[in-house]
C-alpha cells in the first residue's frame, strides 16, 4: 500500500480564504477518494473540522508537530525544525509531497525516499513588498532552492513564468519542472444566478459589487485595492465593495476607506467560509486582484469558475488564465486609476464560463496529475 507524506505549516480542514491552505484542504479532500494508500499529514496544531463521514478518513493520519503560538522564532522555521526532529517517525517507504522549499531542507541528508515539490511562488519575488521572513535571507534562497530541486524527483511550478525562471537558474534540472496551476473544486465553486446569490447575502440587485478576497497583508496590497475602489466609486454611484479575509493590514485598510468617506459602501469586511465565499463570487461583478506577486492566485481561479471576471495586476499565471479565454483583464501598471477604469469596463457584463479554463483547472486535471506523479514516485519505494 503506497504511503504519501504531506507536510505543510497549516491546520488541515480549517476554513480559509484562498491561498495554499485552501489548496491543500482541497487536495486532501480529493486524495481521500483517489489515493490508493495511506496519507500521513504533518501540520500545525489548531482547531480544525474533521473529514466528512463516508470518506476514507481511516487512512489519513493527521499529526500536529508544531504550534501556532506567538514566538520570536518564525513559525515556518519552527515547523522545519519539527520536521527534522520527527524524521524517524516517517514511514521510510513514503513519498514526500512538500509545499515550501525551506521545509524540504529537512530531507536533504537522505537520498531516499523520493520527494515531490510544489513551488507556489519563486525566490525572484522576495525583493518585492511582502510579509514573509524569507525576504531577510533572499540572497541565500537560490542556493537553498538548487539543493532542494536537486533532491526532488519532480517539481511542480504554478506558472509558465515561474518555470522559465527556474529553468534558467537551474538548467541541469529543467526536465524535472512541470507547470501545474491551482485547481478549483467545481462542486463548491460554480455559477449560480447572480440575483439568487445577492438575495441570499442581502445585497441590492442594482449594486456594482467589487471584491477583494484573500489575506489582508502587504503582498496582496489591499491599500491599492482601496485606492482603486475609491476611483470606481467616483465613477459609479452604485459601486459597493467587500473585503473577504483577515490580516495585519485590516485596520489600516478600514481607516483608509473611512478617510475617503466610502466606508459605508463596504458591505463586508471579514473572512467567510467557502460556502459563503462562493455566494460572494457569484454576487460580485468583478474580483479586483492587486497583489505585488502571486503564483497561481486561487481566488482568481475560484471567481472565474463562478463566471465572475477578474481585473488584476500582472502576476503569476494570470496571462495563462486570459489565454484560455477567461474574462481576465491584466493592468500592467499599479496605477489605481488604470485599475478602476478596467473594473468599470465590466459594468453590464453578462457572465459566462470558459470551458477551456474549467478543464485546465479542474480537480481531475490538476490533482489527477499530482496523484499520477506521486504514484510513480511511490513505486520505487514499494516494500519487497
Amino acid at each position: 500500500m503506497p504511503v504519501m507524506h504531506l507536510a505543510y505549516s497549516w491546520t488541515p480542514y480549517a476554513e480559509s480564504v484562498g491561498g495554499i491552505d485552501s489548496s491543500l484542504n482541497c487536495f486532501l479532500r480529493y486524495a481521500e477518494r483517489h489515493w490508493p494508500g495511506r496519507i500521513d499529514v504533518e501540520s500545525l496544531a489548531g482547531e480544525r473540522a474533521e473529514p466528512q463521514a463516508g470518506r476514507c478518513a481511516t487512512r489519513i493520519a493527521i499529526r500536529p508537530i508544531c504550534s501556532r503560538e506567538a514566538s520570536p522564532i518564525p513559525v515556518n522555521l519552527r515547523f522545519l525544525f519539527s520536521l527534522w526532529r520527527n524524521k524517524s517517525r516517517f514511514d521510510s517507504h513514503a513519498v514526500h509531497y512538500i509545499h515550501r522549499t525551506d521545509h524540504a531542507l529537512a530531507y536533504l541528508a537522505d537520498d531516499r525516499p523520493p520527494l515531490v515539490l510544489y513551488i507556489h511562488g519563486s525566490a525572484e519575488h522576495l525583493s518585492l513588498p511582502n510579509e514573509s521572513k524569507l525576504r531577510l535571507v533572499r540572497r541565500g534562497m537560490p542556493f537553498v532552492e538548487e539543493a532542494v530541486i536537486r533532491r526532488s524527483s519532480h517539481v511542480f511550478i504554478c506558472s509558465e513564468r515561474g518555470k522559465r525562471y527556474y529553468a534558467q537558474r537551474h538548467p541541469r534540472y529543467a526536465s524535472r519542472l512541470e507547470v501545474l496551476p491551482s485547481a478549483v473544486d467545481e462542486d463548491r465553486f460554480h455559477p449560480i444566478a447572480p440575483e439568487d446569490a445577492r438575495r441570499a447575502l442581502g445585497i441590492d440587485q442594482a449594486a456594482f459589487l467589487v471584491l477583494f478576497a484573500g489575506r489582508i497583508e502587504e503582498v496582496k496590497d489591499p491599500l491599492l485595492w482601496v485606492n482603486a475602489f475609491h476611483q470606481v466609486c467616483a465613477r459609479m454611484p452604485n459601486a459597493r465593495g467587500a473585503i473577504l479575509g483577515t490580516g495585519a493590514l485590516g485596520p489600516e485598510t478600514l481607516r483608509m476607506l473611512e478617510c475617503y468617506g466610502i466606508s459605508h459602501r463596504l458591505l463586508c469586511a471579514k473572512s467567510v467560509p467557502e460556502a459563503e465565499l462562493a455566494l460572494w463570487y457569484n454576487a460580485a461583478d468583478v474580483l479586483l486582484l492587486t497583489s505585488h506577486f502571486e503564483g497561481s492566485p486561487r481566488v482568481a481561479v475560484e471567481a472565474l469558475a463562478c463566471g465572475t471576471p477578474v481585473v488584476t495586476t500582472d502576476v503569476g499565471d494570470v496571462p495563462e488564465m486570459r489565454a484560455s479565454g477567461a474574462p481576465v483583464t491584466i493592468v500592467d501598471s499599479r496605477d489605481p486609476i488604470a485599475l478602476a477604469e478596467a473594473v468599470v469596463e465590466y459594468a453590464g457584463y453578462e457572465k459566462k464560463l470558459c470551458p477551456e479554463f474549467v478543464r485546465t483547472h479542474s480537480l481531475a486535471t490538476v490533482f489527477g496529475r499530482v496523484i499520477e506523479v506521486l504514484k510513480t514516485a511511490a513505486e520505487g519505494t514499494a516494500r519487497v
